[in-house]
């Protein structure tokens, strides 16, 4: 489901995504098929998880503080 305000896709639009698309699945079956390259992009998938978790900590913790009290923001 793509939201109501994204543009439609032109019919090479789509070409280029179906192309894309396939080279992500092709990469994806070779990364897979190799049990070391798979095992350490688990892990780095483990790690941009974890840094993604902490920026939406803090990001959350921004969004409660009022602004007139956040002290990097000036009026």
């Amino acid at each position: 489901m793509s939201p109501t305000n994204t543009p439609k896709l032109t019919a090479q639009d789509k070409k280029w995504m179906a192309q894309d698309d396939a080279r992500v699945l092709i990469s994806a079956g070779v990364i897979q098929d190799d049990r070391a390259r798979l095992s350490r992009a688990i892990k780095e998938v483990k790690n941009i998880a974890s840094q993604k978790e902490k920026e939406a900590k803090a990001a959350k913790k921004v969004a409660k503080v009022p602004m007139s009290k956040n002290p990097k923001t000036k009026k």
